[in-house]
C-alpha cells in the first residue's frame, strides 16, 4: 500500500510503500443441523471503515451510529 509522505523505507520496496501481508484465519462453523464444518482463509488483515469529521456531520441526520468515546 502506497502512504505518500509517511517517511518508510524497507528494503525491498519502493519508498513510502507499506506491505500488507495476508494472515491465516481458521474457525469452526456448527450449522442448525447438527454438522460442523472447519474454515479456513487467507486474508488482509483489514477492516473496511469510514469516519466523519466534526465539521462533515454537520446539518446531517444518521439513522444508527457506533461510537468509540472511550478513546476519544
Amino acid at each position: 500500500m502506497l502512504v505518500k509522505g509517511s517517511g518508510i523505507q524497507l528494503e525491498g520496496y519502493e519508498d513510502d510503500v507499506v506491505p500488507i501481508l495476508p494472515v491465516p484465519c481458521s474457525f469452526t462453523y456448527k450449522s442448525c443441523y447438527g454438522n460442523s464444518f472447519s474454515i479456513s482463509c487467507l486474508q488482509p488483515p483489514l477492516i473496511p471503515a469510514y469516519s466523519y469529521t466534526d465539521y462533515k456531520i454537520q446539518g446531517k441526520t444518521i439513522k444508527r451510529t457506533i461510537m468509540d468515546l472511550k478513546s476519544a
